[in-house]
């Protein structure tokens, strides 16, 4: 982690030191001589993105946390994962109060009854120890959520990818990440302020684009590739779309696998029709589309950008109902979390350099198989 800060947040009483808890979760897989084991599944892996079997803290396998009665904590969560997201809640029942995003402070706190967090992306969490007792305990868990099978678990185990020996942990149970355990009591003077931060956003009038905005289209393509735009990564390569000027502001539309207007840069041909038509590669039903339907965390370089909308009528609706009030759209962020169906308008101001940045799905296996583009400044 690097840790950054300003004047503006270091006017507030937030807590300090011991009570500054950097929080990095990952999923791996040891093998029998506890050697990291990667890849286990071959193309199963990669495609759906590596999956593992139990959860380490701070690159520890003992996932325990020993604090304090009455202590008030930032947590510093980090989704430092492949590929996995977390539906992430206290197993109490209590809210979880974020306070910052990948960018910075919020302007207020948010309470959540979950949290969604997708691989890199970063928040800040307000723990208040003071109504726990001497020697409880709590934990933070992972919620069900039903991506197993709509990532087309069942036909990718049986059918092409081959049959999986992978003994991950499923999306669809509840598992632990993380035991506070609660010791002897030291009072800290730290407090959460209803109001953090002062966010200059960006409105959707400041960009130039806001009546035909940019379209990236995040989704499988020919000769089973991971791709943006029908594209994959090569080099240097920019495409026309992919290149902006310095010192404007534009909105991004990114979507997972579907295009919900007509003004995308790419509205024929296996991006646009049989890509997601109804007897297409990605849309038929029954189809391989169907199979390939997995999320995306999407990662954009060089800035940060504030969340204009969602709009989710192509998402799984149960799925959707299950991780609705886990989003956070406020604030200054770099990684989104795109579920199948999503699409997301997101602005950004291009501003202080010119030259080429990357842009791309940070499940690692995708961003390997070329799930990643440059754009440039000029």
């Amino acid at each position: 982690m690097f840790i950054v800060s300003d004047k503006e947040e270091e006017k507030l009483n937030l807590p300090q030191g011991e009570y500054d808890i950097p929080v990095v979760i990952q999923d791996r897989t040891f093998d029998d001589n506890k050697q990291l084991q990667y890849l286990g599944d071959g193309q199963m892996d990669r495609m759906q993105g590596f999956l593992g079997e139990q959860i380490l803290i701070n690159g520890k396998i003992d996932n325990t946390l020993d604090l304090s009665a009455n202590g008030k904590y930032r947590l510093r969560l980090l989704n430092g994962s492949n590929s996995r997201a977390y539906k992430l809640a206290w197993d109490h029942g209590e809210a979880i109060t974020v306070f910052g995003v990948d960018g910075g402070l919020l302007d207020a706190p948010k309470n959540l009854p979950y949290l969604i967090l997708g691989p890199a992306q970063r928040v800040d969490v307000w723990l208040d120890l003071s109504a726990e007792a001497e020697n409880s305990n709590f934990k933070l868990v992972h919620l069900p959520m039903p991506l197993d099978n709509i990532m087309g678990g069942g036909m990718m185990n049986g059918g092409m990818m081959g049959n999986s020996s992978s003994e991950h942990l499923p999306y669809d149970t509840q598992f632990d990440i993380l035991e506070i355990k609660v010791g002897a009591s030291a009072e800290n003077d730290a407090q959460l302020p209803g109001e953090l931060s002062s966010l200059d956003s960006l409105a959707a009038t400041d960009a130039i684009n806001k009546s035909n905005p940019r379209t990236f289209t995040f989704a499988m393509g020919g000769m089973m590739k991971w791709t943006i735009n029908g594209r994959i990564y090569n080099g240097t390569e920019v495409a026309e779309e992919e290149t902006v000027k310095l010192d404007t502001t534009e909105i991004w539309r990114i979507n997972n696998g579907n295009q919900f207007s007509s003004d995308s840069d790419d509205d024929s041909g296996m991006m646009g029709g049989g890509m997601h038509g109804n007897g297409g590669m990605m849309g038929g039903e029954g189809g391989m589309g169907n199979m390939m339907q997995m999320p995306h965390p999407v990662h954009i370089h060089q800035l940060q950008f504030n969340i204009l909308n969602r709009k989710t009528e192509e998402v799984d609706q149960k799925l959707w109902e299950l991780t609705k009030d886990g989003f956070i759209n406020e604030g200054w962020q770099d990684s989104v979390y795109l579920l199948p169906g999503m699409q997301m308008d997101l602005i950004m101001r291009f501003e202080d350099f010119k030259g080429l940045f990357l842009y791309h799905c940070h499940n690692l296996e995708h961003e390997d198989m070329g799930m990643m583009r440059n754009f440039k400044i000029v």
